[in-house]
């Protein structure tokens, strides 16, 4: 049998929980391993700047320990289900990000939550279920919240 990869979009909210637990239910059933992945949006100053343009924000290592040790933690059902899994944060949109890592593992499917955080950054960014579901080149499964 063919060893099949998903990828997951997780950000901690409950849609990306929903996400997460129908990957560690169906990934055993299909022999598959699993892409869980974190995307840093890019940060965006909103303040003119009199000099000319600002180098853009980064994020600091800070940051990037804490939300690695969340994303392991978000990847608890995975673990506990005997799930194969590598876990990754990324720098881009997220919609973008997901497509990005599903090309390079050759996903089978990528599946997401209905809702994210949203919020403004959903307001600025978009929706990442819909920008998948009219722009990925691969299936994208979109799992409602409990």
């Amino acid at each position: 049998m063919t060893t099949r990869h998903f990828v997951v979009g997780l950000d901690g909210s409950p849609g990306s929980v929903a996400a997460v637990h129908w990957c560690a239910t169906i990934a055993p059933l299909l022999d598959a391993d699993v892409t869980a992945v974190y995307a840093l949006s890019p940060m965006v100053s909103f303040v003119p700047q009199p000099m000319g343009p600002a180098l853009p924000p980064t994020y600091d290592e800070t940051l990037r320990s804490r939300l690695a040790t969340s994303l392991e933690e978000w990847c608890a059902p995975l673990r506990d289900a005997g799930v194969p899994y590598t876990a990754h944060i990324v720098d881009g949109s997220p919609a973008e990000s997901l497509m990005r890592l599903a090309d390079q593992v050759d996903a089978d499917l990528l599946v997401v939550g209905r809702r994210g955080h949203g919020g403004f950054t959903e307001l600025l960014l978009g929706s990442v279920p819909h920008h998948l579901t009219h722009h990925c080149g691969r299936p994208v499964l979109v799992v409602p919240s409990a």
